[in-house]
């Protein structure tokens, strides 16, 4: 029996043991490409979305609400993210003071100009100020002292100041030092602000702060450089040991020769490099290093950079702008103002689109999961992928021939461009680079966009919809009706209604747009059309269809929302469509070390048994038979004891005890010197109780795994990189492990108080010897009464292996080599044959056997 099991836990740990995790089956391909593309979704819909779905952020993988369409059995698997899910977390989630603080402390003084903000001030107490236009200033002061991005004093206290300077250090004296140092005050400050560095605590410095109504740390979106974000989830095995896998690596990089923002603002480090003494431009071409050089960027300094220039005119003379503005750009300048003063601030999706998103795709994904005939209708919706290209009812009723969509990109040639009926141009884009020819904006709808825009725009008129979907208005009617169909089949729920208002609500306060640039005729001039998402001039809702279309990929971080705030005005933008970044899973992650050592163990101690079993089978041929049966019931506990565990160290004492009825065993061993005589009399009930409890425990209170999603971040490079972790798979259980080893020390203690009570006077009459050759087990739990005759106990040679003593009989000589103590000796059997009673019913056994007399 116990090497049929062991044979059989064998066969089992090729693939329970088959990674650290001893999560059978696991491949990187496989169920981290599925866990992971199934995270990545729900970290950007956002963990505040789960209370609504369930009590607590814990989830199961095998639960209906975890779905994924998608193959998971090919053999190189992608991982779908949001390839600007880095800027989002340092724009939305990684703007509080504690984070902030902590990640400028991080960060080296070289790259701090590269920290992509427009500065209002220098110091907290707002005496220098940094605006680079009178309007600016005061929308400074209007709207922005709250935030600790617009002092460059909260730069100074918190990064390494010589690394400023060896990098910077001829441009800050410049720009900014020197007009603060023309006064003894100001003196006094820089000196006390560089002298603080890492001085006070982090909550000290957030005392600080505060104390200056400073509430946020809110950089400015760009498109020069990408927010690098590594993100990770872990999975925890049964020992308590967490593993972690990724969800997105990315390093931050620039891009300056594809970016496109800095006609709305440079960046302080090209301020910086524009007005530093002899200095020319690494990232502008065509600087003119004369013209700011020597400058100051403080509007109070008699060098002030823009007293008679703005920073407009400097970006049409180093070529940032165009010398002669495109028709956009002055049609953007009306309506915003000036380029080089705009601020542009990255505007979240509400939570409470997010939630209704969420919830949504929960109540789909449940229904996909446990109806078929819902699956089989759903996948029977027209594929909508290539059949969306929709424009508003107010912008098609003008009929204009859109030029344009990117207030960063020049119109294209009126001629040859058809009109906007075809649908939009491509909008403001993070990625894409202008182009001299019309680029239709993208837009990658699933059926599940369907079911989701269906529930949350309340749509009535399916052709009225469909009319604004010009190009594929039949293939439209279909799949709207389809849709319709199956949300009033399997997805109508009143709970929903208030969600829906909560949802449309939030995305109005945004007040976000979606602009076109177009003319009505070659003749006319470029106008800007705007359309505000959810807020049909008709009164109707025939385009909120469609808008959720778009609004849906802003919710999952494909879309962004940026605010352009000038001397002028501000507009709220829908941007382009960026596509996931796609990254090959890395197998080299899953973790094997340990379980390579663990089946290792298991084939020794396998392999030891089968060899024990082999050596004691040799041993019954050469005793003819003669030998005591019932010891070999006793394989597991003494013989695998004597020549698999032996006396080894405690972490291979836990290797082997991977069976619970190893452990029992490995325990019971321990504790014979104080139960034992006793021992024969309750160890089997011991183990067929502590394994029928177990398998019960297994059967009835299974080990379930449990996903909780519980997001930590940290900023390691101010604006640049962040790092995270996103959620933990417990697999395994420390408590379950625990729970057996307090079920075999428990049934261990009750056997053993039954057994001493109710064998007590047996166990006195009991038959027994000291030797130091005979192990604990053996003395305890062989049968030792019909082979004991004169105070020696005649061990048969098959149960004297077992015991760990190899024999060999020559004539009448027994020669003995005693593995536990590696001691070798002979016993003369002719000397011990005229102590045997020919008439014993056991004298031609003894003969062959080993006397071995007791120490007593």
């Amino acid at each position: 029996g116990a090497i049929v099991s062991s044979v059989s836990y064998l066969e089992m740990t090729q693939v329970n043991l088959a990674n650290d995790l001893y999560w059978a089956k696991f491949n990187m391909t496989g169920a981290h490409a599925f866990t992971a593309t199934w995270l990545n979704e729900w970290i950007v819909l956002g963990r505040e979305a789960l209370p609504l779905l369930i009590d607590k952020p814990l989830v199961q993988l095998d639960s209906n609400q975890v779905a994924v369409e998608g193959a998971f059995d090919q053999s190189v698997a992608m991982v779908p993210s949001v390839a600007n899910f880095g800027a989002e977390l340092q724009y939305t989630r990684l703007n509080a003071l504690d984070q902030a603080i902590a990640g400028l402390r991080a960060t080296s003084g070289c790259d701090v100009p590269w920290i992509f903000t427009q500065y209002c001030y220098v110091d907290f107490n707002q005496r220098w100020e940094l605006a680079n236009s009178a309007s600016r200033q005061a929308r400074c002061k209007a709207s922005m002292t709250a935030n600790g991005a617009v002092f460059i004093e909260s730069v100074l206290r918190n990064v390494d100041s010589c690394e400023l300077e060896s990098c910077w250090g001829d441009a800050f004296t410049s720009g900014i030092a020197s007009e603060v140092q023309s006064t003894t005050q100001g003196q006094q400050w820089l000196q006390d602000t560089l002298s603080q560095v890492f001085v006070l605590s982090i909550a000290d410095e957030i005392a600080l702060w505060r104390a200056h109504n400073i509430t946020t740390f809110d950089t400015q979106w760009q498109n020069f450089k990408r927010i690098g974000l590594i993100n990770s989830y872990t999975i925890s095995n049964l020992y308590g040991v967490s593993y972690p896998f990724n969800l997105q690596y990315q390093n931050t990089s620039f891009r300056l020769a594809k970016q496109a923002t800095f006609i709305m603002y440079w960046g302080l480090a090209n301020d910086f490099d524009a007005v530093a003494p002899n200095r020319s431009s690494s990232s502008s071409p065509s600087h003119p290093p004369l013209l700011l050089s020597g400058r100051s960027l403080v509007r109070s300094s008699p060098l002030y950079a823009f007293a008679n220039t703005s920073l407009e005119a400097v970006l049409q003379l180093n070529g940032t702008l165009p010398p002669a503005l495109s028709q956009i750009h002055q049609r953007f300048r009306h309506v915003i103002g000036p380029f080089g003063s705009i601020d542009m601030h990255f505007i979240a999706c509400p939570k409470a689109a997010k939630h209704a998103v969420a919830i949504i795709f929960d109540m789909l994904n449940r229904v996909l999961g446990t109806n078929h005939d819902a699956k089989r209708d759903f996948y029977n919706i027209t594929d909508p992928s290539s059949g969306i290209t929709p424009a508003p009812k107010a912008w098609t009723d003008v009929n204009f021939v859109p030029v344009g969509g990117s207030p960063f990109c020049a119109e294209v040639p009126f001629a040859g461009q058809g009109s906007n009926a075809m649908g939009m141009v491509s909008f403001p884009s993070w990625e894409a680079q202008c182009k001299s020819f019309i680029t239709w904006t993208l837009i990658a709808p699933t059926r599940r966009y369907l079911v989701t825009s269906v529930l949350l725009s309340n749509l009535t008129d399916v052709a009225r919809i469909c009319a604004q979907n010009v190009q594929y208005q039949a293939k439209c009617t279909d799949f709207v009706n389809e849709t319709v169909s199956f949300v009033s089949t399997y997805l109508v729920d009143l709970v929903l209604l208030d969600l829906i208002e909560a949802a449309t609500t939030a995305i109005r306060n945004t007040r976000v747009e979606m602009i076109q640039f177009g003319q009505t005729s070659a003749d006319d001039p470029v106008e800007l059309y705007r359309y505000r998402v959810l807020e049909d001039p008709f009164g109707g809702n025939e385009f909120a269809f469609f808008s959720w279309m778009y609004l849906i990929e802003w919710t999952l971080g494909l879309r962004e929302v940026v605010s352009f705030q000038g001397d002028v005005g501000t507009m709220a933008i829908l941007t382009e469509y960026t596509a996931p970044l796609q990254q090959q899973v890395d197998g080299a992650q899953t973790p094997v070390n340990f379980s390579i050592y663990m089946r290792s163990a298991v084939w020794y101690i396998t392999l030891a048994m089968i060899a024990v079993t082999s050596l004691l089978l040799l041993y019954v041929f050469a005793s003819h038979g003669q030998i005591e049966v019932s010891n070999l019931l006793e394989l597991q506990r003494v013989g695998a004891i004597v020549w698999v565990v032996g006396h080894p160290p405690w972490y291979k004492t836990v290797l082997a005890a991977n069976e619970v009825t190893w452990m029992v065993a490995i325990v019971d061993d321990l504790a014979m010197p104080l139960t034992q005589g006793y021992t024969p009399y309750y160890a089997t009930t011991n183990s067929i109780l502590v394994w029928t409890i177990t398998a019960s425990l297994s059967y009835y209170w299974p080990v379930t795994h449990v996903v909780s999603l519980a997001q930590r971040c940290a900023i390691v490079q101010m604006d640049a990189q962040i790092v995270c972790t996103s959620g933990d798979i417990a697999i395994g259980h420390v408590s379950r492990l625990v729970t057996l080893a307090m079920l075999v020390l428990a049934s261990k203690l009750v056997c053993f108080v039954a057994a001493r009570i109710l064998v007590r006077r047996r166990v006195a009459n009991d038959v027994h010897i000291k030797s130091i050759f005979v192990y604990a087990g053996a003395k305890y739990l062989f049968e030792l009464s019909k082979w004991m005759s004169c105070d020696v106990y005649y061990m048969d040679r098959m149960s004297a292996a077992m015991n760990g003593i190899l024999t060999l009989q020559r004539h009448e000589t027994m020669h003995a080599l005693d593995i536990k103590l590696w001691r070798v000796f002979s016993v003369d059997l002719s000397d011990e044959a005229s102590s045997i009673p020919n008439h014993h019913v056991l004298a031609a056994a003894y003969r062959r056997a080993l006397p071995l007399i007791s120490d007593e």
